[in-house]
């Protein structure tokens, strides 16, 4: 964090303290560092919150999940989307055969004819005209042909026992479901992707979501790598023919035919500054920038598995060397001198501590690592926080705003986007050990002044090596595209090379004299990486009262294995780069959130009972298998119904149906308003309190196993004035005559019987039904009940100042007109052809002449689209506010807010205003008088 900080960006932590809270105490200052305490403390009791609920990295969703192409979808977690277009398919969850270990098989079997099935998936993919290459990973035991999206896939037994890929082609725009059709055998189904060739960079697919590293959450939008950790936007061309070569050699890395790789996840805290978003600073304080911000950064890398990692054992060995992060070892220790007495009253005692005039943060930074013979050290009086914006001439000049600090003879390095993101050197997984990438580093030079030649106030120079101004320093293609990125200058105060300093001689660790007594020593065993970082809080006259810490105080990376992978050896020598990836494995965690706990995501340990079953679900599954089979009827699907019992339902669901999905598919000629009876209790005339049942006309459409009910003929304000009337819901009731929904064959009725369950929402208890249904006995019927919700109320003028024939005179002092709403309304539909306001004299009739004027929202709004009140102040604040003497008759003002017509005030729902409080559009009048003084 190169910020001008007082004491660093963690003030309490890099000195070995961990505080609860920072307490200000009265007529004290405030202080930079006290501030990054508090926010610390927060951010710690967060993080520590999130490593408590959940694993040390992983997430509840499908973020940063690699594959080796896009992933489009995931058959088992889909499953429960699944919709049967005709047939009667076997298809269930298969939890005892999984992918990579983790995702179970979805079983899809045709027993008694063709089926035909429709799945979600997880992302849309768009097919253009010449289609899109699909992958599909299954099992078959028996030669099967699957059609997938009209498009035949012919699948064959292997006798590994593993899901094998099938890749093939689809057309027909975007592809929003997988439709799948099968006319015998069975088939389990794991996964669906796009077909991606690693290419020259290595691609592959990572998938958008969140994960969560040591109590770090990030988040992706997902896409390939290597665009989604180097984007474009950033300076990074992957674009382009011929293919460009990538500005620094750490970014990618393709293998040949056989090697291994691992997918990592990154996860960092960059500093943004307004050199980056000029948004930051505050205008109306011109070049003053008051504060930085930070963003979590979680980029996806590869990193090369050595060779030496032997592939059986190989995932153990992996997640190993990802708990042993290597340290390089380097140290470096600042001091100051220490004071000095004696007793010759002519000596001068050595003073104590740093001499300084300023106090100050240094900053030493690795700039080239490796041991002393290869370190190159830089350092910086203020935390390296001067940052300048730069361009580049044609001539390769560094252009500069008038009136920048640099000047002939500093020290600068020169950045972009594509430093601060990239890497110099790809990631090493050893035996044991994983060695992180090296952060790439910009050019070191001096300024040199150079004359504009073009007749503007910028300041110019050239770039120059640090111990020759003579000697000029080109830029190299390091950072990028400078059009997309922008170039960037932080300037140094000086350099720390051991070798050049020792000459001829061995390179020793110092100590060495910045300034002002102001020493480094560096350690003679251990490596050093370029980024590594020491902060010295340097105050005048006093040495530092905290121990110091040796070791570097930064960066700090945080790294999480993904997945590993491994370039197929029967790739043909020459064109490895037209095969995908290969998943060995997946090394990340997923685990269900709290609220959507399943059982396969709990850890059953078998053994004591002799069960091979690792989760509960397969345990409950392997249960159920050895109970003997009986008669089963069909039920009410889990989940079956679109309602939920005992609660409230929008009218404007109900209007589009009550679906409810069965065990198995129902026979459609039993479907019928008889048999799905859907009855309203509605006021009884003359006695509002008292209700009478009203069975609802409506029709019954049957799409597989799902029933959906349309009612006809209910208006929303007729539910509205039942509502009004009865204080609340209109209970409405449903009713499955279960001895007459017969199954296709026409032969088993549904079990219908559902028993309650109280559930509590977090404000009361109410009844819901346990699903699926059934009691084991055939018949029986469905019987729950919800309440219909009238539409909301549209949103009205609540009040306007001055009121409505209200009259005022010129001593009120009235600037404007306000106006209030009951809720909010959209501030882009105020507008003058909405907000209206006229004047007329007294004795005349009419409108009057329209008064233009300006809009403003109350200032305390939390959100400014969505304002709850305005004033409206005239162009001409007289017309309000006259002399008294100049009013010669009184003034009528007509306010008018639109409701009605095509372009009405509208609610931050998109509905009309109500002006006239009769429940719907209408316009809003008011009228106040402006008199003459009595």
């Amino acid at each position: 964090m190169h910020g001008d900080f007082s004491r660093g960006h963690e003030p309490d932590r890099v000195r070995g303290r961990d505080y609860r809270r920072v307490l200000l105490q009265q007529g004290r200052p405030v202080l930079d560092s006290d501030v990054a305490a508090t926010v610390d403390s927060l951010l710690d009791e967060v993080r520590a919150t999130t490593r408590a609920l959940g694993c040390t990295a992983g997430s509840t969703d499908l973020g940063y999940l690699i594959t080796p192409g896009r992933l489009v979808t995931i058959f088992s977690r889909v499953a429960r989307g699944l919709q049967v277009m005709s047939g009667s398919p076997d298809a269930w969850v298969d939890f005892r055969r999984r992918y990579a270990g983790r995702y179970p098989a979805l079983h899809l079997a045709a027993p008694a004819g063709p089926v035909r099935v429709q799945v979600p998936v997880i992302q849309p993919v768009v097919a253009g005209p010449a289609g899109i290459r699909l992958t599909l990973w299954a099992i078959v035991e028996s030669a099967t042909s699957l059609t997938v999206n009209g498009v035949s896939v012919d699948l064959a037994p292997t006798s590994g026992g593993g899901p094998v890929p099938s890749t093939f082609t689809v057309t027909g725009g975007t592809i929003g479901r997988i439709e799948l059709e099968l006319d015998e055998g069975e088939v389990w189904l794991y996964q669906l992707e796009q077909y991606q060739p690693v290419g020259p960079y290595g691609m592959f697919a990572i998938s958008s979501g969140t994960y969560q590293v040591d109590g770090l959450v990030v988040h992706t939008r997902g896409g390939r790598f290597p665009a989604a950790t180097f984007p474009e936007s950033d300076g990074f061309a992957w674009q382009g023919s011929p293919t460009p070569t990538p500005p620094l050699p750490g970014l990618t890395w393709v293998p040949t035919a056989g090697e291994r790789a691992v997918a990592y996840l990154e996860v960092w805290e960059r500093l943004i500054t307004a050199v980056e978003d000029p948004g930051i600073r505050e205008v109306a304080l011109g070049e003053t920038d008051t504060s930085v911000r930070t963003e979590l950064i979680g980029q996806v890398k590869l990193a090369e598995v050595g060779a030496a990692i032997p592939v059986p054992g190989q995932i153990g060995q992996v997640m190993r060397a990802f708990n042993a992060v290597e340290t390089s070892g380097g140290e470096l220790e600042v001091s100051v001198p220490t004071g000095t007495t004696t007793t010759d009253p002519c000596a001068v005692p050595q003073a104590d501590g740093y001499s300084g005039d300023d106090n100050r943060l240094y900053r030493i930074e690795v700039h080239r690592g490796g041991s002393l013979a290869q370190l190159q050290l830089k350092w910086s009086r203020d935390n390296g926080s001067e940052l300048f914006t730069s361009t580049l001439s044609t001539t390769g000049d560094l252009i500069l705003e008038a009136g920048t600090p640099l000047a002939a003879g500093d020290l600068v390095e020169v950045l972009s986007g594509v430093i601060d993101l990239g890497d110099d050197a790809h990631a090493m997984v050893a035996p044991g050990s994983f060695v992180p990438a090296q952060r790439a580093v910009g050019q070191l030079g001096q300024l040199v002044e150079v004359t504009s030649q073009a007749g503007d106030d910028t300041v110019r120079f050239r770039l120059a090596e640090v111990a020759d101004a003579n000697v000029q320093l080109p830029l190299d293609d390091r950072y990028g595209d400078l059009a997309r990125t922008g170039m960037k200058l932080r300037r140094w105060h000086g350099l720390l090379d051991p070798q050049q300093l020792a000459g001829g001689n061995p390179a020793t660790g110092g100590p060495y004299v910045l300034e002002d007594g102001v020493r480094v020593t560096m350690t003679g065993a251990g490596t050093y990486r370029p980024g590594q970082y020491w902060q010295y809080q340097a105050r005048t006259g006093t040495a530092p009262p905290e121990p110091w810490q040796r070791s570097p105080h930064g960066p700090a990376r945080r790294f999480a294995p993904l997945a590993l992978l491994r370039l197929p050896e029967s790739s043909p020598p020459g064109t490895s780069h037209d095969s995908p990836w290969e998943l060995l494995a997946w090394l990340d965690d997923r685990f269900d959130h709290l609220c959507e706990l399943e059982s396969d995501g709990v850890a059953f340990d078998g053994d004591r009972v002799g069960t091979g079953s690792n989760t509960v679900q397969e345990a409950l599954e392997e249960l159920y298998g050895r109970i003997p089979e009986t008669q089963t009827w069909p039920t009410v699907a889990g989940k079956g119904i679109s309602w939920r019992n005992d609660r409230p339902l929008p009218l404007s669901q109900f209007s589009e149906g009550l679906r409810v999905t069965f065990s198995e598919e129902m026979h459609p000629a039993t479907a019928s308003p008889s048999s799905f009876v859907v009855t309203l209790e509605v006021p009884e005339p003359g006695s509002p309190r008292s209700t009478r049942p009203l069975i609802v006309d409506g029709s019954v459409s049957v799409a597989g196993h799902t029933w959906t009910f349309v009612p006809l003929g209910i208006q929303a304000n007729q539910v509205a004035d039942w509502a009004e009337a009865l204080g609340g819901g209109v209970r409405c009731r449903v009713r499955l005559a279960s001895d007459v929904i017969l199954d296709r064959a026409g032969e088993r009725p549904l079990d219908g019987d559902a028993t309650g369950l109280l559930q509590d929402d977090g404000y009361e208890t109410f009844v819901d039904l346990r699903l699926p249904s059934g009691d084991g006995n055939r018949g029986g019927d469905f019987h729950s009940w919800f309440f219909l919700d009238g539409p909301p109320a549209f949103a009205r003028v609540e009040s306007v100042t001055p009121a409505d024939a209200e009259r005022i005179t010129p001593d009120a002092q009235i600037g404007a007109v306000m106006i209030s709403f009951s809720q909010a309304v959209r501030f882009d539909s105020l507008t003058p052809d909405t907000v209206q306001v006229f004047v007329r004299p007294e004795n005349e009739a009419g409108d009057g002449t329209r008064v233009p004027g300006r809009m403003q929202p109350y200032p305390f709004e939390p959100d400014p689209r969505l304002v709850s009140r305005i004033t409206f102040a005239p162009d001409d604040p007289t017309l309000l506010r006259p002399d008294p003497g100049a009013l010669d008759v009184a003034r009528v003002f007509t306010v008018r807010v639109l409701g009605a017509g095509d372009d009405p005030v509208l609610d931050g729902e998109g509905r009309p205003l109500d002006g006239a409080g009769t429940g719907e559009p209408s316009d809003f009048t008011s009228q106040f008088v402006l008199a003459r003084q009595a």
